[in-house]
């Protein structure tokens, strides 16, 4: 009844009333968006399902007397939500004042001029987050395990931004590790604990999300993915500037991407237009990344040092000079706080992120080392070398924890999965192999592809591993099973690196073919 009102058009009159009636209509609507994001903020529209039925991940642990086990898990819209919503923009459309009165980005973005609590999806580009927390209770009520996932859906406007377009179910695994054997009874209850933080005694008392059961999920998580079409939807190029590519990743939020090769470039990650150039190294630049924060770049390069940049400007910072031969690889701490680099000299060198100060220096490969990652949690920094070794390091001591030899030829890249419990390696023996973080037990390798593989790395969600390699190939595994789900074949020579955007949808690939492809998957 409000939307039929408030869709009239405003009355004509003297100029004065014009004028008037069309701030009040304003206005009226204003007051509408706020109440609306009110409501969606207490009330999100999706649903959480989860199967009931466990499965055991692996064998058991005999010595100790534990087990792993897994559960499927998935996040949907709920069509009512969206109805209401696109009912609101409909109304809003028929006011014919939609781009005038600067309401064209409402519900993903801000009202112009700015008004504060007035969107409904505020978590970054467009996403709905949702932290839950499962707990495992055995007959004796017992908690015997806990683990939380993260999902994530991204609601998008269809043509015109006109309407919103339901997004696509997710789906997403919750492991409990280490269960005790002694715990188990022939019977266990499964609880969602809290959702967003809030407790499920208040769940349904405040109406925030339905959570119900849902059998076979894991047949209909892979019907899905059959169903999936990977695409090359997006080629970047600057032929006159850059004439190969040797790594590229999403910033944070997944609204832009740095790539490294003869320069710096920043590009759009949605229209692919170039943003800026960042030059200022001497020599080719192999690696960049951002900050967690987005405000800032870092980058290595052949020339023996690392700079910082402004992200928004473009503006070099500092240079951090130390390592003695070409800085291969350059990584953030999850905190912001730390950044470490790897370089042909042998070294991993940890920087303070604010002064650039050098911390440490972490010692232990015998050839160059060629990558460098945090662990989410960042205790952990795991690193590969030309010596053909995996090696995990304590951030804070820079003490090495683990070494690793399984690869017959150098590894070119290893990288932690989202939990932190997995480490994926990638090799000239033209394998890719998975570790387990804490123990550095061998979990399995993936073989398929018929050149070197150069990068591979997790999907955000941990399910899927993507590679690269001298193949022309871009490969997507499943990361639990190992099985080879896609190859994506679009590049001309060798492709050099490889990464997803950050809602999973995407996958960046470089090559020495002078391009960056984006790949995106539909129903």
């Amino acid at each position: 009844t409000r939307l039929s009102t408030l869709s009239l058009e405003v009355s004509g009159g003297s100029v004065s009333e014009r004028i008037l009636n069309d701030l009040q209509a304003r206005d009226k609507w204003v007051a509408a968006f706020k109440e609306a994001a009110q409501f969606y903020q207490a009330h999100p529209p999706f649903e959480f399902s989860f199967d009931p039925s466990l499965e055991q991940v692996g064998e058991t642990d005999y010595e100790k007397r534990t087990a792993n086990l897994k559960m499927y898990v998935s996040l949907s819209p709920a069509e009512a939500g969206f109805k209401a919503l696109n009912a609101l923009l409909d109304g809003l459309e028929k006011t014919g004042r939609r781009t005038k009165w600067g309401f064209e980005a409402w519900p993903f973005g801000d009202l112009k001029p700015t008004v504060p609590n007035a969107r409904v999806f505020n978590t970054g580009w467009n996403e709905a987050q949702f932290d839950v927390e499962i707990l495992l209770l055995n007959e004796r009520k017992k908690e015997i395990g806990r683990s939380s996932i993260t999902l994530y859906s991204v609601p998008r406007f269809a043509k015109e931004n006109k309407s919103i377009v339901l997004p696509d179910k997710r789906y997403g695994i919750i492991n409990f590790r280490n269960i005790r054997a002694d715990d188990l009874t022939p019977s266990l209850t499964i609880v969602v604990n809290s959702v967003n933080d809030i407790l499920s005694r208040d769940l349904n008392n405040k109406g925030y999300m339905r959570i119900a059961p849902e059998d076979g999920l894991a047949a209909k998580q892979m019907a899905a993915e059959k169903k999936l079409l990977w695409q090359n939807i997006l080629t970047l190029s600057d032929p006159s500037d850059d004439p190969f590519f040797s790594s590229a990743t999403y910033s944070p939020d997944g609204r832009r991407i740095v790539s490294a090769g003869g320069t710096i470039k920043v590009w759009d990650a949605e229209s692919g237009a170039l943003i800026r150039t960042l030059k200022g190294h001497s020599d080719v630049v192999v690696s960049a990344a951002y900050s967690p924060d987005d405000r800032r770049i870092v980058s290595a390069s052949f020339d023996k040092t690392v700079k910082m940049w402004d992200a928004e400007s473009g503006v070099l910072i500092r240079t951090l000079k130390g390592h003695s031969d070409f800085v291969l690889s350059v990584a953030y701490s999850p905190d912001g706080r730390h950044i470490a680099s790897a370089s042909e000299d042998k070294t991993i060198k940890v920087w303070d992120a604010e002064s650039g100060v050098l911390i440490r220096t972490l010692k232990g490969h015998s050839d160059g080392v060629v990558s460098v990652a945090y662990s989410p949690d960042g205790r952990r920094i795991v690193s590969a070398s030309f010596d053909k070794t995996v090696k995990m390091w304590d951030a804070e001591s820079g003490v090495l924890i683990l070494t690793r030899s399984g690869h017959s030829g150098i590894v070119f890249s290893a990288a932690y999965s989202p939990d932190g419990r997995r480490i994926v390696s990638a090799s000239f023996d033209k394998t890719i192999k998975v570790w387990d973080a804490e123990s550095g037990v061998l979990i399995r390798t993936l073989s398929g592809h018929s050149g070197i593989v150069v990068s591979a790395a997790y999907s955000p969600d941990g399910r899927r591993i993507v590679s690269a390699s001298y193949d022309k190939t871009v490969k997507v595994w499943d990361a639990e099973s190992g099985t080879l789900i896609r190859t994506l074949s679009g590049h001309s020579v060798e492709v050099y690196s490889v990464a997803y955007s950050p809602d999973g949808r995407r996958i960046v690939s470089t090559s020495w073919d002078g391009t960056i492809k984006i790949w995106g998957a539909w129903e």
